[in-house]
């Protein structure tokens, strides 16, 4: 049997449950439930938050799926959709905004405990703008710009997939055919189309966009990964090919005792008196 702490009971490991249910005495629902603690009611939002549950239902469902881990978990109350909606609409956001402050004292002390295992760097100063906001600086940051443009509008639509999408697709006509089959598309199977538009897209744009836009003109980003990659090597074939030489032509040290040059030195402190060697 494991018996190992969850990954998220060690996340909620530093709010202690006494702490919370004295913030909440402190500011009291018009009528408390007996089945959940106000831990259970944070510590189930906190896994909705982590978790990416949209609903209520999806809260519930997840939970009462593994009762046991959640036992693990510290949720020791029975989280139900009624119970959730009740806590949501009654419990006052003095009560988190108070643990919101002891978590952020807990982790301002924690960093405190860390002071000397970090770096410290001193600060540059009118240095740094100098140096980074100058014409070469803006004109890299106008480049990078053209591609962080279309990260918004991205990710404004990747969030809406699993909730405004679903209720789009409900308003929508799902009946299929296809191959002289009638099938119904379900409005919660809409997200599973960015992982199909996935798999479709890469080799249609690997075997035909791609060398279509190539046509027209080269797609050279590859390109100079590739020769700034063969250039390197270049120069350290070069450098590794003057060493090999340098050992090779290197001038033999005599040994004779009878020269005048006296060879009980080190090598490299005898090349650097006599660099062309001994006959």
């Amino acid at each position: 049997m494991k018996n190992a702490p969850t990954v998220f009971a060690q996340i909620m490991a530093g709010l202690d449950a006494t702490e919370l249910a004295r913030a909440a005495a402190r500011f009291p629902m018009p009528r408390t439930s007996r089945t959940l603690r106000p831990y259970d009611h944070f510590a189930a939002m906190v896994f909705a938050q982590l978790t990416f549950r949209e609903s209520l239902r999806g809260i519930e469902t997840c939970l009462r799926a593994r009762p046991a881990l959640s036992y693990q978990m510290g949720i020791r109350g029975r989280v139900t959709r009624t119970n959730l909606a009740y806590a949501n609409d009654h419990r006052g956001w003095r009560v988190f905004a108070e643990i919101a402050g002891v978590l952020m004292l807990l982790a301002t002390y924690v960093f405190w405990l860390g002071r000397y295992k970090f770096a410290h760097i001193p600060p540059a100063g009118k240095e740094f703008f100098r140096e980074n906001f100058n014409r070469e600086g803006w004109r890299i940051i106008g480049r990078i710009a053209l591609i962080y443009a279309f990260l918004p509008v991205f990710w404004s639509l990747w969030y809406q997939s699993g909730a405004e999408w679903v209720l789009q697709a409900e308003k929508m006509e799902r009946h299929c055919t296809l191959f002289g089959f009638s099938f119904e598309v379900l409005s919660s199977q809409v997200q599973v189309m960015n992982g199909v538009f996935i798999l479709l897209l890469i080799p249609l744009c690997q075997y035909w966009i791609y060398p279509a836009i190539s046509r027209v003109f080269p797609l050279t980003p590859h390109h100079r990964i590739q020769t700034k990659s063969r250039e390197k090597h270049k120069k350290a074939d070069q450098s590794q090919t003057i060493t090999e030489q340098a050992k090779i032509t290197r001038p033999q040290i005599s040994c004779d005792p009878c020269s005048d040059h006296k060879t009980d030195q080190q090598p490299d402190a005898f090349f650097r008196k006599h660099p062309q060697g001994v006959a």
